[in-house]
């Protein structure tokens, strides 16, 4: 468990810009299988992560306050991701350990830790099934 992280981490990361909208997002999780996705900047620095349960929680708050199919779609077109990202993401360095990172989202109850270098700049995603596929391959 001391292995570093650079040597399980995923370095394509599926993810997407700020000012792409929740309807965007959607998509892309549905056709990546993906449960949630980073959002980066143009320059791949880290600027959040958006969840499909933070898209679910707008949406039935949004079915609340309407009634129309039509508005709940126009919103969904419209809103950027960056309005109900989170912001404050926890992150680590590809130097850290998988110990490190089960720590991190065990305590946390997180589900995948984006893996940035020194300048905050994306380089790779580690996930509990990235963790798990090294320790059984």
């Amino acid at each position: 468990m001391d292995k570093q992280l650079e040597s399980i981490m995923q370095t394509e990361v599926i993810g997407l810009n700020a000012e792409s909208t929740l309807a965007d997002s959607l998509r892309l999780m549905k056709s990546s299988g993906m449960s949630h996705l980073i959002v980066r900047s143009d320059n791949n620095e880290l600027l959040g992560i958006i969840s499909k349960q933070d898209i679910l929680d707008h949406i039935l708050d949004l079915l609340a306050r309407t009634s129309g199919k039509t508005y709940t779609s126009l919103e969904m077109n419209s809103i950027p991701v960056s309005r109900l990202m989170s912001k404050e993401v926890l992150s680590l360095k590809a130097s850290n350990t998988v110990s490190e990172a089960i720590s991190l989202l065990v305590n946390n109850r997180i589900k995948c830790i984006p893996v940035v270098d020194d300048s905050q700049k994306l380089i790779g995603i580690l996930t509990p099934y990235d963790i798990l596929n090294d320790i059984f391959k």
